[in-house]
Order: C-alpha cells, then sequence, then structure tokens
C-alpha cells in the first residue's frame, strides 16, 4: 500500500497551516504526505511534497457581488482546477486525499477515479451540516429556530447542486466516472469527517453527518516567531495594549481605512493603547501597525483581542487566557462570535457591517470592566495547555488506511 497522503487546504492562512501541522505529523509516523495547496504556502512547506493548486481561493470572496453566471463560472473554474492538482498530486499513488474546508469540490471525485478513500477535514462545525446550526451563510443567532436552519441547509444544498455539479459531472465523465446521483453537499463530505475543533470550544453538533471524528484542533509545534523589535518597544513603553485584526479577508470585502480609523478613535475613547494588524500605516505613540505578527507569541501579552472570529484566531486567544471580542462579517465568523459570548471568553459579537464608533466603545468597555471573562479565558487556556490534535489525527488516519494503529 502506498504511503502516500494527499492533503488539500482550500482557503486562507486559517484553513493552510492546520494541515500543514497534521502534514509534519504523518510525516513524523512514517508517512509521505503531499501538500496540495496554493502556491503563496509553497515556501511554508519546505520538506514536503507540494503540489500547487492554480485556483485563488480569494475568488470565492469576490465572486459573492458576482451575478448568478459570474459566480457560477468562479465554482467552475474553482472545480477544474482542483481535478487537475489533485490528479496530478495521485499520479505516482496514494493511500488517500484528504480535502479541507467547505469549498473542496473535486475531491471524491478524483479519489474514486484512482480507488482510493476520501475524507473531508472540517476546521469549523457550521461547515457540515447538522439539525444544531445553520450553514456558513448567514449570521445564526442562537436561539434560531430548527425548522429555519433545516431550511438554510435546503437552500445551501440547493445552491450547490446549481453552481458545483455541471462542472463536478463533466469531469467526473472525462474520467469514465458516472454522474453524481446523491446531493452535491452530501457527496462532498464523503464518510467520517474529520472536525478539528477543540472538544471545549465546541463539541459535534447534532445530527451531523455519521462516523464524524472529532479532535482537538492541529496546531504547528513550533517554537513561537520571535516579536519584532517595534512590537517588543511598543510593549514594553507602557500598560499592555489591545490587538485588533480582522483577517486576510476583509480588505475584499469592507472599506479597511474607514474601519482603522474607527478602532484608532474608539481604542482612545477606552484609553487603550493599540497595535493593529493591517497594511495601512498609522504614526502615533499610543498606536502601532503591523503587517504580520506572530499570534501565539503576542497575545499572552495583550489586555483583550478584538479579531473577525475566525477559528484559528478563537482557539489562539483560548490557549493564551486572553478575553476576546469577534467582529465577524462573513461565514462561519458569525458562529465563533456567538460561541465566544456562550463560552464566557467576551462579550456578543459585533457584525462588521453594523461597527460604529460607539458600539465598538461599548463593547470594550464591556469586555475590559468584566473580569469575569479574563477568569474564564485564564481555566480554559489551562484546560488546553499542552494539548495537540495532530497525534489523534494522526491515529485516527492511519487506522482508517491501514487497520490498525501499529
Amino acid at each position: 500500500m502506498s504511503r502516500r497522503i494527499v492533503l488539500c487546504p482550500i482557503g486562507t492562512r486559517g484553513d493552510f497551516e492546520p494541515m500543514l501541522a497534521l502534514a509534519k505529523g504523518l510525516q513524523s509516523a512514517g508517512w509521505s504526505p503531499v501538500l496540495c495547496a496554493a502556491p503563496r504556502f509553497e515556501a511554508e512547506a519546505s520538506g514536503i511534497e507540494f503540489v500547487t493548486l492554480a485556483h485563488d481561493d480569494q475568488a470565492f470572496n469576490a465572486a459573492r457581488v458576482q451575478p448568478w453566471q459570474g459566480l457560477r463560472a468562479v465554482f467552475a473554474d474553482a472545480v477544474n482546477a482542483q481535478a487537475r492538482a489533485l490528479l496530478e498530486a495521485t499520479r505516482d499513488g496514494a493511500a488517500m486525499i484528504l480535502g479541507g474546508s467547505g469549498l473542496h469540490f473535486a475531491g471524491p471525485t478524483i479519489a474514486e477515479a484512482r480507488r482510493i478513500p476520501f475524507r473531508l477535514a472540517v476546521l469549523s462545525p457550521p461547515v457540515m451540516p447538522s439539525r444544531e446550526l445553520g450553514p456558513p451563510i448567514a449570521n445564526w443567532s442562537p436561539a434560531t429556530p430548527r425548522a429555519v436552519l433545516r431550511a438554510g441547509w435546503r437552500a445551501m444544498s440547493l445552491a450547490f447542486d446549481h453552481l458545483v455539479r455541471a462542472p463536478l459531472d463533466a469531469q467526473r465523465a472525462h474520467l469514465g466516472l458516472g454522474p453524481v446521483r446523491e446531493p452535491i453537499l452530501a457527496h462532498l463530505h464523503g464518510r467520517r469527517p474529520l472536525m478539528a475543533v477543540d472538544p471545549e470550544l465546541s463539541p459535534i453538533p447534532l445530527g451531523s453527518p455519521v462516523g464524524t471524528v472529532q479532535t482537538h484542533a492541529w496546531r504547528l509545534e513550533r517554537p513561537a516567531m520571535p516579536l519584532p523589535q517595534e512590537v517588543l518597544a511598543f510593549l514594553k513603553a507602557g500598560a499592555p495594549p489591545m490587538f485588533v485584526g480582522f483577517g486576510s479577508d476583509v480588505h475584499s470585502t469592507s472599506d479597511p481605512r474607514r474601519v482603522i480609523e474607527l478602532v484608532v478613535a474608539a481604542a482612545r475613547r477606552v484609553r487603550q493603547r493599540v497595535v493593529i494588524a493591517t497594511p495601512i500605516k498609522v504614526v502615533a505613540d499610543d498606536v502601532l501597525t503591523v503587517k504580520f505578527v506572530d499570534h501565539a507569541a503576542l497575545f499572552p501579552h495583550v489586555s483583550l483581542v478584538v479579531h473577525h472570529g475566525g477559528a484559528g484566531v478563537v482557539q489562539t486567544c483560548a490557549r493564551a487566557g486572553v478575553p476576546q471580542l469577534a467582529v465577524p462579517h462573513m461565514t462561519d465568523l458569525f458562529f465563533w462570535g456567538h460561541r465566544i459570548k456562550a463560552l464566557g471568553l467576551g462579550p456578543a459579537p459585533v457584525v462588521l457591517s453594523a461597527l460604529t464608533e460607539s458600539r465598538l466603545v461599548a463593547h470594550l468597555q464591556n469586555t475590559l470592566r468584566t473580569n469575569a471573562y479574563r477568569l474564564q479565558a485564564r481555566a480554559l487556556a489551562a484546560a488546553l495547555n499542552g494539548v495537540n490534535g495532530v497525534s489523534e489525527a494522526v491515529a485516527e488516519l492511519t487506522v482508517s488506511m491501514c487497520g490498525s494503529s501499529d
């Protein structure tokens, strides 16, 4: 049996890094991982076989404001690019394809053509259909009736049928396979998805696909990157600042300069110095802007974190023991904003499109003045200390491929 396993993350750094962590864990266990991902991540995969996925995942963000035909074209391009890359990655044999994110379309088809198993890696619970959560297309309140959630999943399923079925069936015909008979959404999730989410943050939702296996989050085992000298100097110059970062997608979905100006004004009104992750330069004694900083290294030194609600940054905050406030703007980010509130790690989320200076000030004051958030964050950090789901996932995949954990 081949010792090669193909891992294909689709999306941002938050989607790529957990799969890189798993690839390294598989490599240490004697497997030969192959990463199939966007070219901007190739340098980080040094020492691991890498196949370029020639489709810009940022196109999905731009497609959200396109007419239906434009949206269909983006999805068709993604299906075809994924199929080409996965055929290349499995050309010399493979034991399994592990796809990542809810925008992974071609994995089950290429696995079927190669006669190998496919499994989906889920890094956020709303990516999977369930009775408990709505699909990652809207800001579902925790009190949303289940009948409404079911209607949301039906709409999501119909959308995937319209957007993905035709190009996927065309690929299948080219490979000598018959058309997909089941709903596309069900087809894409396959059997026994792997949900790499700390159970302390979110358990498997009720009604998830049968056989879903949960592990703790997959974290890169590496020393924290040294903080830049400008960051160290800023930290030493006063009280712990707050950190604000809205992820790599926000610049394509909002007016980033307006958001930065609003953040700076709100921070000053609550008398907080602030580190902001942004390419937009702000020169002031109480503000430091950085293009990139290692969250794991910085977060233990800040008073609170304001972020977009990505699964990765939520988990990093939790492990740092720091209160957090989510300002989500799309997809599963809304879910994580509500989880922060439910877990007592911070206040209710503020949707980016409704963000105003006064609203942000009120939420910052709430976060800073509520000691219970700090206590709960520290307790959760203690529970997660030293826990890494990579070894759990390696064991599960080894059993899946070999029938034993030896």
